[in-house]
């Protein structure tokens, strides 16, 4: 079980081809999660595999949302984490779906018997940062006493706290407990940095899961640089952008090589599941919910742009305003 990227190196260390598999296998393994907070997964194809897809394949479906250069900069401390909303694009004409997201992977979650962590039928070994023989260390920062109040962001801290709790009464993964190492950032962005630094640094967490606040973006790049996985809602451009950063909804064609957000600059999401509510249930005068602050705008924004792709225009934005709520 390694911390790798697609490039075989993640903070000066080298990837050992045998480790490949059991680290691929453990994160599967960790996924589950994601389905009690959202109805969708993050994703460790390699980038070139969504590239690929929306080159050979289609993109329709799809709107298009200017990304701004940075992945986040509206936080207190923040030097470029996260963009403003941008402009929306077209979509393109027919059948949506999430392209290149729905192949299935190799070995399983139930496939190999190699994959128990400890090698080929092998007792589990403190194979990784953050991973010991009886236990994996799993990091989360969540705003709790942020200026949106507790209620806000907790509930997918809550859930992945009653996910791990129901592994670990069966045994774990492979015989690991998930112990959550929790951080309250407070809502700020110097409070996530700090987060960050604590569990990477000095807890030495082994990935984290369900991140949710909105100074997220301000530790987006030293998270990178310390090559610490992110599996989490895209409450920065981070996810679009980073190889060690997974997005809830998939990477929907983002190079994510570290240096430019999405794909040929720009963020792209799927608009087919506003087309089956159109279809299906007659939706016509949809209404859409938002902080108002930049990171929740932003993908309000987005929506509305994705609504009116699909000849949907928003009636009512929360609050009354198109600033959003506060």
């Amino acid at each position: 079980m390694k911390r790798v990227t697609g490039s075989g190196r993640i903070a000066g260390r080298s990837r050992h081809p045998e480790d490949t598999a059991l680290r691929r296998h453990a994160f599967f393994l960790l996924l589950p999660i994601i389905a009690l907070v959202l109805q969708a997964c993050g994703t460790r194809l390699p980038n070139s595999a969504f590239v690929n897809a929306n080159r050979n394949g289609s993109n329709a479906g799809v709107a298009a949302g200017d990304a701004a250069g940075g992945d986040q900069s509206s936080t207190s401390g923040s030097t470029g984490d996260q963009g403003t909303a941008g402009s929306a694009g077209v979509s393109g004409s027919g059948t949506s779906g999430a392209t290149g997201a729905g192949g299935t992977s190799g070995g399983g979650a139930g496939g190999s018997s190699t994959a128990a962590g400890g090698g080929s039928g092998g007792p589990n070994t403190a194979s990784d940062v953050g991973v010991t023989p009886t236990s994996i260390k799993i990091g989360n920062i969540t705003s709790i006493q942020g200026p949106f109040g507790p209620d806000a962001f907790s509930p997918m801290l809550y859930g992945l706290e009653a996910f791990a709790s129901s592994v670990n009464a069966r045994g774990g993964v492979n015989g690991r407990k998930l112990n959550i190492d929790f951080c309250d950032d407070k809502g700020s962005g110097d409070g996530n940095y700090a987060c960050a630094q604590k569990l990477a640094d000095q807890d030495k967490v082994f990935a984290y899961l369900g991140n949710n606040s909105q100074a997220s973006g301000r530790s987006a790049n030293y998270n990178y640089t310390k090559g610490v996985p992110d599996v989490a809602p895209p409450l920065n451009n981070g996810y679009q952008k980073y190889p060690t950063m997974f997005d809830f909804y998939g990477n929907n064609g983002a190079t994510r090589d570290g240096k430019q957000v999405g794909f040929q600059g720009k963020r792209w999401q799927t608009t087919g599941f506003y087309r089956w509510f159109k279809l299906n249930r007659g939706v016509s005068k949809p209404a859409v919910f938002f902080f108002n602050i930049a990171v929740s705008q932003q993908q309000g924004y987005a929506n509305e742009a994705d609504l009116a792709a699909e000849g949907m225009n928003t009636v009512y934005e929360g609050g009354g305003s198109h600033q959003g709520e506060n």
